[in-house]
């Protein structure tokens, strides 16, 4: 059968899947409907005598899960427990180390083996004849996909107890990295949620409430993160800890196992050929379709339909299936068409939560048959990998990138997401120029190409514009350097070469502190946790003042907004609590002998002091886009320990707006009563401060609240409306208003952003609406944006404001909070707070 085509394949009637009586009959499901029928140790507990019932009659949560995992553990020797971290609810993040038991007594020197092989100095001393290969196994990455998790329960079953020489040959050729749930927070809200709605009849209509999971939805982590996008930008713990597994293994294979609607069937990869990211290499795809065929073989089997190399692709190096193809593995995506609950109906007849089960106990087995045929070819594929990588990057014209970074938080950061992807940073021993960008040296790090990661060097560095496709299942850029705000340039050999290195140093300590103080300490406003600080002390019963302008102190140069702090207005307690925050902070204060009085007797302009309290909400539920708010949610709380409320829309109307200074409206479909309305009218008029993002925008047009026009309604063209016209993901510039109070701390006339959708604003000039930022006259600084957008985006509003009363609506065309990676645009959301 070719793989190039999509897959039907009647299943008869009696098929769980198709069944025509809605009361479902669970006296059909046991082991054998799941596992190949063999012969099983009796002193390991079966998932059934552990749970008291039969997978996929309920649905499991996370702590039975891992309690089982553990189980297995401690009665089999072909299995290790291992915690790899904790979630933000304190959940553990945990893997299994599943192989024979000789496998298990010389696993160190397997890992080190595995390792050397991808290291070209090794090459040629490792002996890889009886090499286990390494498969790294995940599933339910996204919560509410848990036909996954519940399959786990059984394939580590099925490997810890089963007797056959097929498992046998399993342990003996394969070190299995078994992770039974890459999301623990969301698995357990949404399996709470799936229970706690479960009826005895199993109703199958899809618009009953066991179909319909509510906002948030378990997809997603607790700061309602998509992991699934977070494998490259590590913003949070399970990625970091998944990653740091990832790294000290180094695997040949690594799957993931997810869900998708419910009308579709079954996919596995390769995906659509002309969207793999150029930096892999063919090989990748050639065994990928490879292994495609045993998948098939499994699933025509049992009857199952499927399909292939269509809908998902392998671009995004942040996603779990592709991350592995830039580092000599192959990645393979499994997407399970979803039952959301037991049984429902769907266009291909009754779905079942057995069969989604069972389709991922499949394909997790016929994974392991490739990796047995296929172990030799994967091995030297890997090892090969790293080889012409070395190879690639010498004969690159680019031989380093060199990147500076004034916030020490922010260049921090970016060294740190380096060194958990294995990649090398170095210092410079003195400043450095190219084309009129000064790197300072205390400020400035420099990365080789020629380094075994050269492929996710290439691709956290490089800017790309053209594509061999229009469509793209996610972003389609993500350069680091924009993200960061950082200045950077590519540097050739002898740029290179002219350089003076040196190893790169931890956080450097600030100056020391002790009890004595001065007068004044200043806090500058361009460091990414600036508005940490200036929350903190707004929290203490002290005048703090901000400047309005530039200016210079003791030849130390400070950003407009920086902060004037009174230090003998504070207790000694207040007065270390904050020294500790700078220092923690990264934040290089100034202390000086003179007071806030004597500045402004010197001409600084100040801030007008804010006499009420900080207290801001974000708009959350039905409606609202859960990853966006999350973003802000995570920046205020996560980041910067700001509390923030978390308000239901359905609220708005009846509730006492007057205690928030700014209400944050993330992108989302609003269709608020006249009531809301009024009442955010009244409280923004009030001196309120609405800060409404992407489609939120749309809304306030559409109530009247603001006047704007894009600019196909100014030119009377109806929106283009297919997938080629779609900016899932690009890297825009703007120009900026430097002189704007929302651009405090930003030194440069230019900021990028980063841009999802098509929405091109041009207010009137007789508009109320002041126009902040609008996209350059060449904006694409990376990603995909179709001709026909390149046209209406020049010139184009991305940050606007409008006065309204005592209040200020602002409209920020882009997230600035961007998946949690975009740091770059920390000190506009501060300003647009604060």
């Amino acid at each position: 059968m070719k793989l190039n085509t999509i897959f039907s394949i009647i299943v008869l009637s009696i098929s769980i899947n198709f069944q025509t009586n809605a009361q479902f009959d669970f006296s059909q499901i046991d082991l054998n409907y799941y596992l190949p029928a063999t012969a099983y140790n009796n002193s390991i507990p079966s998932p059934k005598d552990f749970l008291g019932y039969e997978i996929g009659e309920w649905h499991v949560n996370h702590d039975k899960l891992i309690a089982y995992m553990s189980l297995l553990a401690e009665k089999s020797d072909r299995i290790s427990f291992h915690e790899y971290g904790k979630t933000y609810e304190k959940r553990p993040l945990v893997y299994l180390i599943i192989s024979s038991e000789e496998n298990q007594k010389n696993i160190d020197q397997i890992q080190v083996t595995h390792q050397q092989l991808a290291d070209p100095s090794f090459i040629n001393q490792i002996d890889i004849s009886n090499l286990p290969a390494v498969l790294f196994q995940g599933y339910s990455i996204h919560g509410d996909e848990s036909s996954g998790s519940n399959a786990a329960m059984l394939v580590a079953y099925h490997l810890a107890a089963g007797q056959s020489e097929e498992v046998k040959n399993i342990l003996a050729n394969t070190v299995i990295l078994f992770d039974p749930c890459y999301n623990p927070d969301g698995l357990q809200r949404y399996s709470s949620w799936a229970n706690a709605n479960q009826d005895l009849m199993h109703v199958t209509d899809p618009n009953d409430l066991s179909h319909n999971e509510p906002w948030p939805t378990g997809r997603t982590n607790h700061y309602w993160f998509d992991l699934n996008r977070d494998w490259l930008l590590l913003t949070h713990p399970e990625s970091r800890g998944r990653i740091k597994t990832f790294q000290a293994w180094n695997p040949n294979v690594l799957t993931d196992h997810h869900e998708m609607g419910t009308n579709s069937t079954f996919f596995f990869q390769p995906g659509v050929p002309s969207r793999t990211n150029p930096l892999t290499p063919q090989i990748n795809q050639d065994l990928t379709e490879e292994i495609a065929n045993y998948h098939m073989a499994a699933l025509d089997s049992i009857g199952s339909e499927y399909f292939t190399k269509d809908r998902f692709d392998d671009f995004y190096y942040g996603k779990g299936s592709t991350y592995p193809d830039g580092q000599g593995c192959v990645g393979i995506l499994f997407e399970q068409a979803t039952s959301e609950g037991i049984l429902q109906e769907s266009s291909n007849g009754l779905l079942s939560f057995p069969f989604c089960i069972r389709n991922q106990v499949v394909t997790s087995l016929s994974t392991y048959r490739s990796i047995i045929d296929l172990r030799e070819d994967l091995i030297k594929y890997k090892r090969n990998f790293f080889i012409d990588r070395i190879k690639q990057a010498n004969a690159d014209e680019i031989q380093a990138y060199i990147v500076h970074q004034k916030d020490p938080w922010k260049r921090y950061r970016f060294l740190d997401i380096l060194k958990q992807h294995k990649i090398t940073a170095l210092g410079i021993s003195k400043d450095y120029s190219k084309e009129s960008v000064n790197f300072v040296a205390d400020e400035s790090f420099v990365v080789p190409v020629s380094q075994k990661q050269y492929t996710m060097i290439k691709s956290i560095f490089d800017t790309q514009t053209e594509f061999r496709d229009s469509v793209f299942y996610d972003v389609s850029t993500w350069t680091f350097p924009f993200a960061f705000d950082s200045k950077y340039k590519a540097l050739t050999k002898s740029q290179y070469e002219s350089l003076q290195l040196k190893p790169i140093q931890g956080p450097s300590k600030l100056k020391p502190f002790g009890t004595d103080r001065s007068d004044c300490m200043i806090i500058p406003w361009d460091n990414y946790m600036s508005p940490s600080i200036y929350f903190q002390l707004s929290q203490l019963n002290i005048e703090v003042f901000r400047s309005a302008e530039d200016f210079v102190i003791n030849k130390n140069k400070f950003v407009a907004g920086s902060i004037f702090v009174d230090t003998k207005s504070l207790s000694l307690e207040d007065y270390h609590n904050l020294i500790k925050s700078c220092h923690q902070k990264h934040i290089q204060y100034l202390m000086v002998n003179q007071s806030i009085d004597h500045f402004k007797k010197l001409g600084l302009k100040t801030l007008e002091h804010q006499d009420k309290a900080f207290q801001f909400a974000i708009l959350t539920g039905a409606g609202v886009n859960s990853y966006e708010a999350g973003d802000s949610w995570f920046q205020l709380d996560k980041r910067w320990e700001i509390p923030t409320t978390r308000l239901d829309i359905s609220r708005i109307k009846s509730v006492n707006l007057e205690r928030y200074t700014s209400i944050i409206m993330p992108d989302g479909n609003y269709a608020f009563d006249d009531k809301t309305k009024e009442n955010i009218l009244q409280w923004i008029e009030n001196g309120g401060r609405l800060i409404a993002m992407r489609r939120a925008i749309d809304y306030l047009v559409k109530k009247e609240i603001i006047d704007l026009k894009t600019k196909e309604e100014i030119m009377g063209e109806k929106p283009i409306g297919t997938s080629g016209q779609v900016i899932g993901g690009a890297i825009f510039n703007s120009y900026i208003d430097s002189l704007d109070p929302l651009f405090f701390g930003y030194q440069n006339k230019e900021l990028a952003t980063f841009k999802k959708g098509t929405r091109w604003y041009s207010p009137d000039s007789n508009s109320e609406i002041k126009v902040i930022a609008q996209y350059t006259d060449q904006p694409l600084l990376s990603g995909y944006a179709s001709i026909q957008n390149m046209v209406k985006a020049p010139g184009s509003a991305s940050i606007m404001k409008q006065e309204m009363g005592k209040g200020l609506i602002i409209m920020l065309v882009d997230n600035p909070n961007f998946r949690g990676y975009w740091y770059g645009g920390a000190t506009l959301f501060g300003n647009c707070l604060f």
